[in-house]
């Protein structure tokens, strides 16, 4: 049969299905944890990147002596290692997890050199195009400054042996025609105006436009074969534009033009760290996981102070299943940063999967105390509970995440096979469970088969067997292999008139989980 919504608004369900969880409330649960049978989505951590999202500052302000440039190198170059693919090892926490399996998500240097501008390509690249929306795959994210030819842009290349960068000029959008231009200041000219201008710039610059024109100052002085100092200020100048514009481009969506801008970047100043953090998010987003550990890897050297590349990293670590690395990441990442919510996140969701489901309640509470209007955690914190038995919990965390997000088919989803399928009858609605299951259809929660099950439970828990046995029928239809014989044993109780219920445990598996964890 083909799944029917309810007619009434998305508005007025919200409601009603909330309402139902938030009555709910008052019953007394029982003790004895639950056994983790809500196919919650935390089972399995989704797999977030944190960009760097916090605005840098230029380089140090330079100082006009004899008309030349003078800086001060405040980023000492540490001992660099080759990063290679060999497995984790016990002793070993640097060692490159081997990943399996594609990146679904809100994240290359192959190899480090010894050689201080060695920044090597990975060897799928493709030509650079222009996206609608974000690639999936590993596509001209290593795209060359060199090679970088789009529509409508001027390439700036400096002479022989010096460094060479794409410069686009922003689009122009349509605008009224100015009035007479009143006199402008004449465009720097010699070497020593360049860089000052540029610096001056940077001081206020906000728009693409600006970091553009930033570029371009620097990339012509360095035509001019700066040496020492000056050539040093003019390429790290350069290098803080373009990962800034680029910055700008990942926020606006155009993801290559972002990726060829950190390219760009890491040509002028390899040690770029945040180019480095910003292009390692963009390899993991797009599945390069290995790439993608190596700059988060590099990022951490030169600045073992970053919050957000230790949690960056152990999102690899959860990815290649090698948990206690993670754990030793978002740990690392919390104690530099105490408020970081996504670090207690990442945190709270491996010990669920770990089955310390007291430590991963008290990251998660943790991360809604300083996030408590995120609808993800606090779904998270709702299948956790599930998980755990407190049913009147999870039913509140369910119904604060719709309130959040009316739209939240996770959240439904579960909410909706906890009312037709807990072991503890007084949690139990049928009827709003078939509204929170057709909600989380109409809001396209995850695989549609899972939804389609969800459907399939409220309904034979309200007694309509029929419909359950043709709706679970679609969700068998659907299934992979592998999940269809969890769906066929309940096609057979339906077809028996029985709805399907989880199954409270007792004391005695979490004894023998302590025992198993010594």
């Amino acid at each position: 049969m083909d799944v029917k919504l309810n007619t009434q608004s998305a508005c007025t369900r919200t409601l009603i299905f909330g309402s139902l969880v938030l009555a709910m409330l008052g019953s007394q649960c029982r003790s004895a944890m639950a056994e983790v049978v809500f196919a919650s989505d935390t089972s399995e951590t989704s797999a977030v990147f944190i960009t760097d999202d916090t605005p840098s500052q230029p380089p140090q302000a330079p100082k006009s002596v004899g008309g030349t440039i003078v800086i001060v190198d405040d980023e000492p170059a540490p001992a660099r290692k080759a990063a290679t693919f060999v497995p984790p090892k016990a002793g070993q926490p640097q060692a490159r997890p081997q990943v399996r399996g594609d990146l679904k998500v809100v994240s290359a240097l192959s190899q480090l050199s010894t050689q201080p501008t060695a920044v090597r390509p990975t060897s799928n690249q493709q030509p650079l195009k222009p996206l609608d929306q974000p690639a999936v795959g590993h596509a001209a994210a290593v795209q060359p400054a060199s090679a970088i030819e789009p529509v409508a842009s001027t390439a700036q290349r400096d002479q022989p042996g010096d460094i060479a960068v794409a410069v686009h000029d922003e689009p122009v959008l349509n605008s009224p025609a100015p009035p007479k231009a009143a006199p402008t200041k004449p465009e720097p000219t010699t070497p020593e105006e360049l860089l000052i201008e540029a610096y001056k710039l940077s001081t206020t610059a906000s728009t693409g436009a600006e970091y553009t024109t930033i570029a371009r100052w620097c990339s012509e002085a360095l035509r001019h074969r700066l040496k020492g100092d000056q050539r040093r200020f003019a390429s790290k100048l350069a290098a803080w534009s373009l990962n800034r514009r680029g910055q700008l481009r990942a926020d606006a969506g155009e993801k290559d033009l972002a990726n060829a801008d950190f390219q760009a970047s890491l040509e002028f100043n390899p040690r770029h760290w945040r180019a480095l953090h910003n292009r390692g998010v963009s390899f993991a987003q797009d599945g390069a996981f290995a790439e993608a550990f190596d700059d988060f890897s590099t990022v951490i050297q030169i600045n073992p102070k970053y919050a957000k590349a230790f949690a960056n990293r152990a999102t690899l670590y959860v990815q290649a299943k090698d948990l206690d690395s993670a754990i030793k990441d978002y740990r690392r990442a919390i104690e530099l940063d105490e408020q970081f919510a996504t670090a207690h996140v990442g945190l709270g969701r491996v010990y669920h999967m770990l089955g310390e489901w007291g430590t991963a309640l008290e990251h998660l509470s943790a991360a809604i105390e300083i996030e408590p209007n995120s609808p993800d955690i606090i779904c998270s914190r709702g299948d956790l509970q599930a998980d755990m038995g407190r049913y009147g919990d999870a039913l509140a965390d369910y119904a604060r995440t719709i309130e959040l997000d009316p739209e939240f088919g996770h959240a439904y989803r579960n909410g909706a096979w906890l009312l037709a399928t807990c072991p503890d009858e007084a949690f139990r609605d049928p009827d709003n469970a078939v509204l929170g299951a057709q909600q989380a259809l109409e809001y396209s929660y995850g695989e549609r088969h899972v939804a389609l099950d969800t459907l399939a439970a409220a309904l034979a828990s309200a007694g309509k067997f029929d419909e359950a046995v043709d709706t679970v029928q679609q969700a068998v239809d659907l299934a992979p292999q592998n999940t269809k014989v969890a769906y066929l044993s309940r096609l057979q109780l339906y077809q028996e008139n029985q709805p399907f219920r989880t199954e409270p445990i007792g004391d005695v598996a979490q004894a023998t989980y302590e025992a198993t964890d010594q």
